[in-house]
């Protein structure tokens, strides 16, 4: 019987959405498009978001269904 160890960091190859726009926090989404990007991060993420991100991200409040 063989021990698999898992590790809360992500591996290299999970992290192309801190790759892709800068933002290492959990629980996010993204859409990339030719007229522009959005990411969607937890309600309590959102203001670190907005202020870490580049303006090129739309943030939005993933925690919010009308948002």
């Amino acid at each position: 019987m063989s021990l698999t160890v898992k590790s809360e960091e992500p591996s290299p190859d999970e992290r192309r959405l801190e790759y892709i726009s800068g933002w290492d926090g959990a629980g996010t989404a993204a859409v990339l498009a030719a007229g522009g990007a959005a990411i969607w991060v937890p309600a309590v993420n959102v203001r670190r978001a907005k202020m870490s991100l580049s303006c090129a991200w739309l943030v939005l409040d993933g925690d919010d269904p009308y948002g």
